[in-house]
């Protein structure tokens, strides 16, 4: 796709390559798509984990690293198949758990909550995550889950958002069309679930900066 993209329909203007993904920056409409290492996404988009597109598809290149073969039929065919709001699909919020994670842990000094317009740290808006976590935080007339990568309470809740590859999703490359049957399963499966992260039992003792021990 990368190959046609650059060849055929003369859409990519930089090739980047960053934190181990291949982005290419395209003259397209739509945002982006992501396909093992390789990034493909609209001219706004940057190798820098400070903009919002590559923060979000760079948590898909993250789910691929980890699924394998898993990720086209448990997060691709169900992304592309999802209905109602997109960012609430759970492979969705599972990608932004990924790269918020994965993002403040290489960088302590990544989040920043405190002036939301300069563009720095994890964009909640953009890249949301459940209501059900995290503390609602207003930016003029938006609101949005703000999560706390110091405090363990919330990177536990966070952790519950993970989606997992299933042993089947794994075996049905054996037989085509197998994987078609599964993905389209799987993106049926999601289209009627709604994002309901496990509860985590914590006492307020439970909760500390990351990076300590008790």
């Amino acid at each position: 796709m990368s190959h046609f993209y650059n060849t055929i329909l003369c859409k990519v203007n930089t090739v980047s390559y960053a934190n181990g993904s291949t982005l290419l920056n395209m003259n397209v409409p739509w945002t982006g798509i992501c396909f093992g290492n390789y990034i493909l996404a609209k001219k706004s988009s940057a190798p820098d984990p400070n903009n919002r597109i590559f923060q979000h598809e760079y948590g898909h290149y993250l789910q691929s690293k980890r699924m394998g073969f898993a990720y086209l039929v448990r997060v691709g065919l169900p992304a592309i198949m999802s209905k109602g709001n997109h960012d609430e699909h759970p492979v969705e919020v599972d990608c932004n758990r990924e790269g918020f994670l994965y993002f403040n842990e290489i960088n302590p000094k990544f989040q920043n909550d405190s002036a939301y317009y300069d563009k720095k740290g994890w964009d909640f808006l953009y890249n949301p995550f459940p209501d059900t976590i995290g503390i609602k935080k207003k930016v003029g007339r938006n609101s949005f889950q703000y999560l706390n990568f110091q405090d363990s309470l919330d990177r536990k809740k966070v952790d519950s958002l993970k989606v997992k590859a299933k042993w089947f999703d794994y075996a049905g490359w054996i037989a085509f069309p197998a994987p078609a049957i599964i993905g389209v399963s799987n993106a049926s499966r999601y289209n009627h679930s709604q994002v309901k992260p496990k509860e985590v039992q914590l006492n307020a003792a439970d909760s500390s900066p990351a990076g300590t021990t008790k």
